[in-house]
């Protein structure tokens, strides 16, 4: 018999306590409201300089896509470990979270945006 997504989630969430991969906290939905809205400002703005600086919009889409995600997990308790690995445990967290409202292909593109190391290096 297969998990339904939302055992998988469960599982996932399990996991990523014990390996230290999310931290868990108390639930706090001030905070996750003022990453909110520092996500909102962070899109307005890319709106603003698309024109002028398209690789600062998609860093200040990049910034707010992460915002979003970490507002929903301190909502409730949680945050990523820091250094490295912490945009994976973000994306991972919302891949298996909420698999419900964003889809794969959703996030697929928001680690397209992703900036890393390699990358500039070309």
């Amino acid at each position: 018999m297969s998990s339904s997504p939302d055992q998988v989630a469960r599982r996932w969430l399990s996991e990523a306590v014990a390996t230290r991969d999310l931290e868990r906290l108390t639930p706090n939905m001030a905070a996750a409201g003022d990453r909110i809205n520092d996500a909102r400002r962070h899109i307005r703005s890319a709106r603003t300089i698309v024109e002028d600086d398209r690789t600062l919009a998609l860093a200040a889409c990049h910034d707010a896509i992460r915002k979003a995600i970490t507002a929903h997990m301190a909502a409730l308790g949680y945050r990523p470990r820091a250094g490295e690995g912490a945009h994976r445990i973000v994306l991972d967290y919302a891949r298996q979270q909420l698999h419900t409202v964003i889809t794969k292909d959703q996030i697929d593109d928001a680690d397209a945006i992703w900036p890393r190391p390699n990358r500039l290096q070309r």
